[in-house]
């Protein structure tokens, strides 16, 4: 009988990596919600795609790739988007800053601009200045 080798795994080697995680940054938790509660994510979709309703969610062509057949998925109820032809998916956060090559902060400022929503943590900012 042979002896089975287990490689040796540091215990941080054992978490897996989470890909597009996005600090808050300035933004409080409370404020990333107030958003995400005032903007649907089929009206950010929808200014790039055709987008027809499918039961809870709308469906339409990707707005990353050329295609034929719709693949893109926007659900308002959860406040997410999947393209099945790119595989990408997010919040409205993530869309905003795919569709428009934003940074995160930038995609935030432009959301609550548009919603009508006073950052606090931007106030503090201008008085630190």
């Amino acid at each position: 009988m042979t002896a089975k080798i287990i490689p040796f795994m540091l215990p941080s080697a054992n978490k897996p990596e989470a890909p597009n995680v996005v600090s808050p940054g300035p933004f409080t938790v409370a404020e990333l919600d107030a958003i995400r509660a005032r903007m649907p994510i089929s009206e950010i979709a929808g200014r790039k795609v055709k987008l027809r309703p499918q039961g809870r969610e709308f469906i339409g062509l990707s707005p990353f790739n050329a295609e034929t057949t719709p693949s893109f998925i926007v659900n308002d109820h959860d406040g997410t988007f999947r393209c099945f032809s790119s595989d990408k998916r997010g919040d409205v956060f993530e869309l905003l800053m795919e569709l428009e090559g934003l940074t995160f902060r930038k995609a935030v400022e432009k959301l609550a601009a548009e919603t009508g929503l006073a950052l606090s943590s931007l106030d503090d900012e201008e008085v630190s200045r």
